[in-house]
Protein backbone atom coordinates (compact mmCIF):
# COMPACT_ATOMS: atom_id res chain seq x y z
CA UNK A 1 0.00 0.00 0.00
CA UNK A 2 2.77 2.15 0.73
CA UNK A 3 4.17 1.15 -3.01
CA UNK A 4 0.70 2.09 -4.40
CA UNK A 5 0.99 5.92 -2.77
CA UNK A 6 4.49 6.27 -3.74
CA UNK A 7 3.15 5.43 -7.31
CA UNK A 8 -0.13 7.92 -6.81
CA UNK A 9 2.41 10.60 -5.67
CA UNK A 10 4.75 10.00 -9.00
CA UNK A 11 1.24 10.51 -11.15
CA UNK A 12 0.20 13.10 -10.09
CA UNK A 13 3.40 14.91 -10.15
CA UNK A 14 4.10 13.71 -13.54
CA UNK A 15 0.75 14.87 -14.67
CA UNK A 16 1.54 17.73 -13.32
CA UNK A 17 4.68 18.16 -15.45
CA UNK A 18 2.54 17.43 -18.26
CA UNK A 19 0.09 20.23 -17.59
CA UNK A 20 3.26 22.36 -17.36
CA UNK A 21 4.47 21.42 -20.42
CA UNK A 22 1.28 21.78 -22.30
CA UNK A 23 1.33 25.44 -21.45
CA UNK A 24 4.97 26.01 -22.24
CA UNK A 25 3.85 24.59 -25.88
CA UNK A 26 1.03 26.83 -25.81
CA UNK A 27 2.98 29.96 -24.94
CA UNK A 28 6.28 28.88 -27.20
CA UNK A 29 3.40 28.16 -30.04
CA UNK A 30 1.73 31.77 -29.53
CA UNK A 31 4.94 33.75 -29.48
CA UNK A 32 6.49 31.66 -32.94
CA UNK A 33 2.93 32.60 -34.29
CA UNK A 34 3.27 35.85 -33.24
CA UNK A 35 6.84 36.64 -34.36
CA UNK A 36 5.33 35.28 -37.82
CA UNK A 37 2.95 37.22 -37.94
CA UNK A 38 5.31 40.18 -37.40
CA UNK A 39 7.60 38.76 -39.66
CA UNK A 40 4.69 38.58 -42.74
CA UNK A 41 3.82 42.25 -42.37
CA UNK A 42 7.87 43.37 -42.46
CA UNK A 43 7.77 41.36 -45.82
CA UNK A 44 4.81 43.26 -47.15
CA UNK A 45 6.01 46.64 -45.74
CA UNK A 46 9.45 45.62 -47.72
CA UNK A 47 7.09 44.88 -50.23
CA UNK A 48 5.95 48.20 -50.71
CA UNK A 49 8.91 50.14 -50.37
CA UNK A 50 10.21 48.51 -53.78
CA UNK A 51 8.62 51.66 -56.36
CA UNK A 52 8.91 50.57 -59.57
CA UNK A 53 9.84 53.63 -61.93
CA UNK A 54 8.53 54.05 -65.19
CA UNK A 55 10.29 56.62 -67.36
CA UNK A 56 8.69 58.29 -70.47
CA UNK A 57 10.76 60.49 -73.37
CA UNK A 58 9.55 63.36 -74.36
CA UNK A 59 9.80 63.45 -78.45
CA UNK A 60 9.75 66.00 -80.87
CA UNK A 61 9.88 63.46 -83.66
CA UNK A 62 7.02 61.05 -82.36
CA UNK A 63 3.36 61.82 -83.87
CA UNK A 64 1.47 60.18 -81.05
CA UNK A 65 2.00 59.24 -77.25
CA UNK A 66 2.99 55.67 -77.49
CA UNK A 67 4.20 52.88 -75.59
CA UNK A 68 5.12 49.02 -75.45
CA UNK A 69 4.08 48.78 -72.03
CA UNK A 70 0.05 47.76 -71.70
CA UNK A 71 0.15 47.88 -67.87
CA UNK A 72 0.63 52.05 -67.94
CA UNK A 73 -2.46 52.03 -69.84
CA UNK A 74 -6.38 52.60 -68.41
CA UNK A 75 -9.82 52.38 -70.16
CA UNK A 76 -7.97 50.23 -72.66
CA UNK A 77 -9.74 50.07 -76.25
CA UNK A 78 -7.90 46.96 -78.10
CA UNK A 79 -8.06 47.98 -81.62
CA UNK A 80 -5.72 47.65 -84.08
CA UNK A 81 -4.81 51.10 -85.53
CA UNK A 82 -2.64 50.86 -87.99
CA UNK A 83 1.17 50.62 -87.76
CA UNK A 84 3.68 52.90 -86.72
CA UNK A 85 7.57 52.90 -89.03
CA UNK A 86 10.32 54.29 -86.74
CA UNK A 87 13.84 56.04 -87.92
CA UNK A 88 15.31 52.12 -88.07
CA UNK A 89 12.61 51.30 -90.38
CA UNK A 90 11.54 49.06 -87.86
CA UNK A 91 7.54 48.40 -88.44
CA UNK A 92 4.99 47.72 -85.60
CA UNK A 93 1.91 47.17 -84.77
CA UNK A 94 -0.62 49.99 -83.10
CA UNK A 95 -2.58 47.63 -80.72
CA UNK A 96 -5.01 49.74 -79.18
CA UNK A 97 -4.60 52.96 -76.95
CA UNK A 98 -5.70 54.13 -73.56
CA UNK A 99 -4.81 56.67 -70.95
CA UNK A 100 -2.03 56.94 -68.66
CA UNK A 101 -2.52 58.24 -65.30
CA UNK A 102 0.44 60.25 -63.92
CA UNK A 103 -0.94 61.32 -60.20
CA UNK A 104 -3.98 63.33 -60.48
CA UNK A 105 -3.09 64.03 -64.46
CA UNK A 106 -4.68 62.13 -67.45
CA UNK A 107 -3.11 62.06 -70.56
CA UNK A 108 -5.04 60.35 -73.58
CA UNK A 109 -5.08 58.77 -76.25
CA UNK A 110 -1.68 56.94 -75.50
CA UNK A 111 -1.41 54.12 -78.65
CA UNK A 112 0.04 50.21 -77.42
CA UNK A 113 2.02 49.77 -79.64
CA UNK A 114 3.44 45.92 -79.88
CA UNK A 115 7.26 45.51 -79.12
CA UNK A 116 8.04 49.00 -78.29
CA UNK A 117 11.10 49.33 -75.96
CA UNK A 118 10.23 52.54 -74.36
CA UNK A 119 7.70 54.81 -73.37
CA UNK A 120 7.28 58.20 -75.89
CA UNK A 121 5.40 61.28 -75.22
CA UNK A 122 4.87 63.35 -78.32
CA UNK A 123 5.40 66.88 -77.77
CA UNK A 124 3.33 67.38 -80.90
CA UNK A 125 0.04 65.83 -79.52
CA UNK A 126 1.24 67.49 -76.05
CA UNK A 127 0.70 71.28 -78.12
CA UNK A 128 -2.66 70.41 -79.98
CA UNK A 129 -4.01 69.63 -77.16
CA UNK A 130 -3.53 73.00 -75.92
CA UNK A 131 -0.29 72.88 -73.49
CA UNK A 132 2.67 74.18 -73.54
CA UNK A 133 5.91 72.55 -73.24
CA UNK A 134 8.78 74.45 -71.89
CA UNK A 135 12.41 73.11 -71.67
CA UNK A 136 15.31 74.79 -69.47
CA UNK A 137 18.61 73.37 -69.09
CA UNK A 138 17.71 70.99 -66.52
CA UNK A 139 14.13 70.65 -66.51
CA UNK A 140 11.29 70.69 -69.35
CA UNK A 141 7.90 72.04 -67.87
CA UNK A 142 4.04 71.08 -69.49
CA UNK A 143 1.73 73.43 -68.66
CA UNK A 144 -2.10 74.08 -68.95
CA UNK A 145 -2.92 77.72 -70.85
CA UNK A 146 -3.15 79.30 -67.34
CA UNK A 147 0.56 78.96 -66.54
CA UNK A 148 -0.34 75.72 -64.45
CA UNK A 149 2.55 73.43 -64.56
CA UNK A 150 1.04 70.01 -64.94
CA UNK A 151 4.07 67.65 -65.45
CA UNK A 152 7.45 68.16 -65.02
CA UNK A 153 10.37 66.42 -66.60
CA UNK A 154 13.94 66.57 -66.11
CA UNK A 155 16.97 65.89 -68.58
CA UNK A 156 20.08 63.76 -68.41
CA UNK A 157 22.08 62.49 -71.56
CA UNK A 158 20.42 64.95 -73.59
CA UNK A 159 17.15 63.39 -73.39
CA UNK A 160 14.26 65.26 -71.57
CA UNK A 161 12.05 62.27 -69.22
CA UNK A 162 9.35 62.33 -67.04
CA UNK A 163 9.34 59.57 -64.32
CA UNK A 164 6.69 57.72 -62.90
CA UNK A 165 6.51 55.47 -60.01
Amino acid sequence: SLEIEKLKQTLSEHLKEKESLKQKVALLTNDFQKEESQNIDKELALEKQVVQIVLWYLNSGCSKHMTGDRSQLVNFIQKFLGTVKFRNDHVAKIMGYGDCKIGNVTISRVYFVEGLGHNLFSLGQFCDSDLEVAFRQHTCFIRNLDGVDLLIGSRGNNLYTLSLQ
